[in-house]
């Protein structure tokens, strides 16, 4: 009798605590989910020579960020329906995680037409949508108008550049692999005084090493995160996560494209060379391909050398907030059932043996 139901409670101890294995992770919907111009609807004495910046906010939740990609077509319309060829090409924006930035600038064939108005139609009228079924072509509609000044613009902005690197912000760690992990990073803030030309009309470039990672940002602060994740590695490498120097500079650029030339830079400190991680925990799970973080493309070949992100996205967008995220079953709480089961087996087995009852 003893043995049957201690045979029940740890079946059903065993199944419940097993089928915490299984990963439930509700994600929310994958979509489109603001989209801004600059020029924005209704803006006066833009210059004839104005290049036209559209910025997309997207939540992404399968493919990771370099993934995404939409089949969007533009019209530019002068007040008499004369059609203006434009060249589309999609600008730098190294987002990672599941919440991304994604750039298009549209580059007229020619200068526009002085103190004229323009709209600009998209056959993407309806945001936002939830992709990839929502988000489908259909008819043109207005995205936004504007109208020219008097003449071009070919004056670069008056920008000092980075005003400022701070320090490193504390680590921020996800040691379960459903959803968002394993990962460990910090992260480096960086930050400008705006340039001295209308705050509205200016965006900016973020260089890092000479390479173009964020094209026409609007904000004033940006954060460089040096990453570790995914990959097969051990207590000695999560606590040696080091910060590679890297050169970051800011430029100023107006809508016409022009852009400043200050060269004042800023090297990620060494401050950040050591993240202390609690050495008890064990071997992490390996990614197949290298690792990667919050589902993004690998920036490394595998191994533990540190993944060097770039993002304007606040550090908390970075990892998903699992609704129910569950680990397997503890083995400390498996092997006490197992022995208490063993023992009482034993017992029994052994009373039966000698004819008494213990």
């Amino acid at each position: 009798m003893i043995i049957r139901i201690v045979s029940i409670c740890l079946f059903l101890v065993l199944s419940c605590g097993l089928g915490r294995n299984v990963r439930a992770c509700k994600l929310p919907t994958s979509s489109i989910n603001s989209r801004t111009t600059l020029p924005v609807d209704g803006m006066k004495d833009v210059p004839t020579n104005t290049d036209i910046l559209l910025e997309y906010k997207y939540t992404l939740f399968s493919g990771g960020g370099g993934g995404f990609s939409i089949d969007e077509t533009f019209r530019l319309l002068d007040a008499k329906g004369k059609e203006v060829t434009l060249k589309k090409r999609i600008g730098a924006s190294r987002t990672t995680g599941y919440w991304g930035r994604y750039v298009v600038i549209l580059e007229p064939s020619a200068e526009l037409s002085p103190n004229t108005t323009y709209t600009l139609s998209s056959n993407l009228s309806k945001l936002p949508c939830a992709l990839p079924s929502g988000c489908q072509p259909g008819d043109f509609s207005k995205i936004m108008s504007f109208h020219t000044g008097a003449a071009s613009d070919k004056t670069p902005p008056s920008f000092r550049g980075i005003e400022k690197l701070s320090g490193c912000e504390p680590a921020s760690q996800c040691r379960s692999s459903a959803c968002c992990g394993p990962y460990v990073q910090r992260t480096f803030a960086l930050y400008w005084k705006s340039s001295k030309e209308a705050a509205s009309s200016i965006r900016y470039n973020v260089y890092g090493d000479g390479v173009l990672f964020f094209e026409r940002i609007s904000t004033t602060s940006f954060a460089v995160t040096v990453s570790l994740s995914g990959t097969s590695f051990t207590p000695s490498s999560w606590s040696v996560l080091r910060s590679a120097p890297q050169k970051v500079t800011v430029r100023a650029v107006d809508m016409a494209g022009n852009e400043d030339t200050n060269r004042n830079s800023f090297d990620v400190p060494k401050v950040c060379s050591q993240i202390p991680v609690d050495e008890r925990e064990g071997e992490q799970e390996r990614d197949q391909d290298g690792g990667v973080l919050d589902a993004t493309p690998d920036t490394r070949g595998g191994g533990d050398a540190p993944a060097r992100e770039f993002s304007d996205v606040p550090e908390s967008k970075h990892s998903v907030g699992c609704q129910s995220a569950y680990g397997p079953v503890g083995g400390l709480d498996f092997f006490w059932l197992l022995a208490v089961f063993l023992v009482l087996l034993y017992r029994r087995a052994w009373c039966l043996f000698k004819r008494q009852c213990c």
